[in-house]
C-alpha cells in the first residue's frame, strides 16, 4: 500500500510539472513558442526547423535561446 501511495504522488507531481510546463509555454511568443516545440516535443532536428520555418541557423539558435530563457524565468518565478 505504500507504494501505491508513492505512485500516487508520482503522477500527482508529473500531472502538476506538466501543467506548470503549458502554463509557461503559454507565456512564450508564439513565433518562439513553435520553433521551441518542434525542438523540444518533436525532436525537430535545426536542419527541419530550417525547413519548415525558412530561417536561418543562427536565428533559429537565438530564437530557442530566448525562448527557453522565458521558459526558465517562468519556472523560477513559481507563479504557475
Amino acid at each position: 500500500e505504500e507504494n501505491q501511495f508513492s505512485r500516487q504522488e508520482e503522477l500527482l507531481i508529473e500531472k502538476t510539472s506538466w501543467e506548470r510546463i503549458v502554463n509557461c509555454l503559454g507565456e512564450i511568443p508564439e513565433s518562439q513558442r513553435l520553433i521551441l516545440e518542434k525542438s523540444l516535443f518533436e525532436e525537430y532536428s535545426m536542419k527541419q526547423i530550417e525547413s519548415e520555418f525558412k530561417l536561418s541557423l543562427a536565428n533559429i539558435k537565438t530564437i530557442l535561446h530566448r525562448a527557453r530563457k522565458l521558459l526558465l524565468n517562468c519556472f523560477e518565478r513559481g507563479d504557475k
